[in-house]
């Protein structure tokens, strides 16, 4: 019984220094320019509001936590209000630092994007452009969770829409 514990052991020993003397993952994460930035975040603020296409799973997909959105994107997103939206006119996009960033409770890298929601004929629907953020989560550019939550607020009767 001892022999069978100390092989065992023994097995197990050199299965862990086996699998401990692996080289370390290094990460491939590469960093996009700014101006590659700009145009991701220019695409993923242009898809989640062109309402003219009601499919919700590329909205889900350009917005952070998107999954966790989908139940309230789809009820306000398929309303005769959200239908003028035609897409978003990004007017600048501004890389905030970490303190800025934690500052806006946003995680880091950030940026402050000053955006207008247009119609389907490519005019703004407000007068003045609003300001959002977009974050970079796992080297993609997204929408802020922050971002799309004030938006589906202003559009509840029921307060906090679900996942926000």
């Amino acid at each position: 019984m001892k022999i069978r514990s100390l092989l065992v052991s023994l097995l197990l020993g050199i299965s862990l220094a086996a699998c401990s003397s692996a080289t370390p993952a290094t990460s491939t994460t590469t960093t996009l320019s700014k101006t590659q930035a700009k145009q991701e975040i220019t695409n993923a603020f242009s898809t989640l509001f062109n309402l003219q296409n009601p499919s919700i799973a590329p909205k889900i997909a350009v917005t952070q936590d998107g999954s966790s959105l989908a139940a309230a994107m789809t009820s306000t997103f398929h309303s005769q209000l959200a239908k003028a939206a035609g897409g978003a006119k990004v007017d600048s996009v501004v890389f905030d630092s970490v303190s800025e960033c934690q500052m806006a409770d946003q995680p880091s890298p950030c940026a402050k994007v000053y955006y207008s929601i247009i119609s389907p004929a490519g005019t703004p629907i407000f007068p003045t452009p609003s300001i959002g953020y977009a974050v970079e989560i796992n080297g993609k550019w997204l929408v802020a969770k922050s971002t799309i939550c004030s938006l589906l607020s202003l559009a509840s009767a029921s307060g906090t829409p679900q996942g926000c």
